[in-house]
């Protein structure tokens, strides 16, 4: 308990002063009138009254030496002391994953509400001295307030941190606190549910280090961990697996929906802590595949899986001027309607699904449709001096080795006239093999000439036509699956804008194909993306596997190894309840003032 302002005390001089009003009240003349003997023995009795009840009939004058009394206390700012939060800087880390919004109380309070609520008492308990920052624990980090005083501006920000629904990578948050640590005497508070001390002893961190772990009431949940679907033009297979987190036995049902139409429905009962596996059989021939729990639990989002249709159409295959016998075959044997002609000009029209294979000329790339270049016969090559390297874990070499292949020359010059280039194969310095997008359109492209290589000689030359021709097919109904938030580029035929519909047929943003990476919504769910003529792609946006985990850990706190600082004090300052007071008071003097009330 304490005084901020003691000066003010001195103001206690203004309620002597109006008692001294009072002393110097109007004195009245004495009077003799028929009834004087009333009068006389009234005033004895007031004089016979002690001081203490005189002082009862002076209403007025209590009440407003009370006034003057809670005003002057006030302005000296009494407060009392509290003990508050360590160092000179205190880092937040508030987890945004998908699991946060798991909730713990029968009111639907998730995690991440009940995080921000004691993060914002948190913030309450720190001295006006020390300085605030807000991480939100993300896939990437975000450093939200940097070295904060203004309390207002920490919960506003606060407040404005959403769900991300991606994996929290605690440890890099962690790594991005410790940076921060290290500038001036700090301590770190982590609000999460997934938080381990294991992710404490890697981050290496010397501060004080808290860590709050929301649980709740019960543990009820039952998800679907996966969903997939076998389809043929007989028709479908679907196999579901659920796995109950409860420690109860439940009680499940769970919907199997065609293109949005229920199809199965089938209850099981589990064991606690256990798994089920779901065959069901005879589905109808469908683009995609929803099947979800009808119970509720603590855990929403993963009461919903997607699959999509696997029944896939080969796409057309045109061959322009001369192509390598080699790459003809290949394209044979894997079952691909093929069309030749000897230029652009001979094709009337491109089939919707269909890849150009031809060499590199201005005209190819007005075709609008994926491309599998070839060299050209002009300029001479370049020889190779070193071996043939491939871009590590690159999809177009899937199971395809290619140390053992010679090439004798690449092509002289690499084109210029394509963008968003990556180079998987290379000798050297020497790019042998490229792909990219160009105008939002895939393209392989061989900078060597066949003819200069024993490539097609070995088993992995038919392997990676195929890779090639999977790359660049793209889906004809589907882009299949994303991560929230996750960045593709997708093989998009119509040019523009695009439109990116919710499962309740709202357009939550758009997407421009020809300047913009697609962006998936954070949201897991069922999206549609619509071209604008009309055309849908859909696809589905889910959790990362690992936030399919509910389990609350245990919160902690480690000291580190900056043992010798100290917590700070916290003053409580209760002025503004004394001003409240003297208001009520002021207002109380003021309805005895109006009622004509006097001693």
């Amino acid at each position: 308990m304490g005084i901020l302002v003691p000066a003010f005390l001195g103001l206690s001089i203004f309620i002597g002063g109006v008692v001294l009003f009072y002393m110097f009240r109007k004195q009245y003349t004495e009077q003799v009138i028929s009834s004087n003997l009333l009068w006389e023995q009234v005033m004895n009795e007031w004089q016979a009254t002690t001081w203490w009840k005189k002082l009862q009939r002076q209403l007025l004058l209590l009440l407003q030496i009370l006034i003057l009394l809670f005003l002057m206390l006030a302005l000296a700012r009494p407060f009392f002391t509290a003990d508050g939060l360590e160092g000179d800087h205190v880092i937040i880390l508030l987890d945004s994953s998908a699991s946060m919004t798991t909730t713990i109380d029968q009111d639907g309070t998730t995690r991440f509400e009940q995080a921000k609520k004691e993060i914002s008492g948190l913030i309450d308990k720190r001295s006006r001295s020390q300085a605030v920052s807000i991480i939100s624990i993300a896939s990437t980090p975000t450093l939200v307030v940097n070295r904060e005083i203004d309390q207002r501006v920490m919960k506003d920000a606060l407040e404005e941190i959403t769900i991300s629904y991606e994996y929290s990578e605690i440890q890099r948050a962690l790594s991005l606190a410790k940076a921060l640590s290290e500038q001036q005497a700090s301590s770190i508070y982590v609000f999460s549910d997934q938080m381990t001390e294991e992710h404490f002893i890697e981050s290496q961190i010397n501060s004080p280090f808290h860590v709050v772990n929301i649980a709740g009431e019960n543990d009820r949940n039952i998800s679907i961990m996966t969903f997939g679907v076998n389809t043929s033009r007989a028709g479908a297979l679907g196999v579901v697996t659920l796995r109950n987190e409860s420690s109860e036995e439940q009680l499940v049902t769970i919907q199997v929906m065609a293109d949005g139409e229920l199809v199965h429905t089938e209850t099981v009962q589990m064991e606690a802590t256990t798994q089920a596996y779901l065959t069901i059989g005879a589905l109808p021939p469908a683009t995609y595949y929803t099947a979800k729990i009808i119970e509720d639990d603590i855990y929403p989002l993963d009461n919903v899986a997607y699959s999509f249709s696997s029944i896939e159409v080969k796409p057309v295959l045109y061959l322009l001027g001369d192509i390598n016998p080699f790459l003809h075959k290949v394209f044979l044997q894997l079952g691909n309607d093929i069309i030749q002609a000897e230029k652009i000009e001979d094709v009337h029209e491109f089939a919707k699904n269909s890849i150009v294979i031809a060499s590199e000329t201005e005209q190819v790339f007005e075709v609008g449709r994926p491309l599998f270049l070839l060299p050209s016969a002009e300029g001479e090559g370049i020889p190779l001096e070193k071996k043939v390297e491939i871009k590590s874990n690159d999809e177009l070499f899937s199971y395809a080795d290619v140390e053992e292949i010679y090439i004798s020359q690449a092509q002289s010059q690499v084109s210029q006239s394509v963008s968003l280039v990556d180079t998987v194969m290379f000798s050297g310095d020497i790019p042998l093999i490229q792909k990219g997008y160009k105008n939002g359109l895939p393209f392989v492209q061989l900078l060597f000439d066949i003819q200069d290589s024993d490539w097609p000689l070995h088993f992995s030359f038919p392997i990676f036509i195929y890779h090639s021709l999977e790359y660049l097919k793209g889906e004809s109904t589907h882009f299949g699956y994303f991560q929230p938030n996750e960045e593709r580029a997708l093989q998009l035929e119509t040019a523009g804008m695009y439109s990116v519909i919710d499962e309740t047929e709202e357009v939550i943003a758009t997407f421009d194909r020809d300047n913009d990476f697609f962006r998936a919504p954070n949201k897991p769910g069922l999206y549609s993306l619509v071209d604008s003529e009309g055309n849908i792609k859909r696809f589905a946006v889910i959790l990362d596997e690992r936030e399919k985990e509910t389990q609350a850990y245990q919160s902690f706190s480690k000291q580190g190894k900056e043992t010798t600082m100290e917590t700070g004090t916290v003053q409580y300052e209760w002025w503004p309840w004394l001003l409240l007071i003297a208001f009520i008071i002021l207002l109380v003097e003021w309805e005895v003032y109006r009622r004509g009330i006097r001693a």
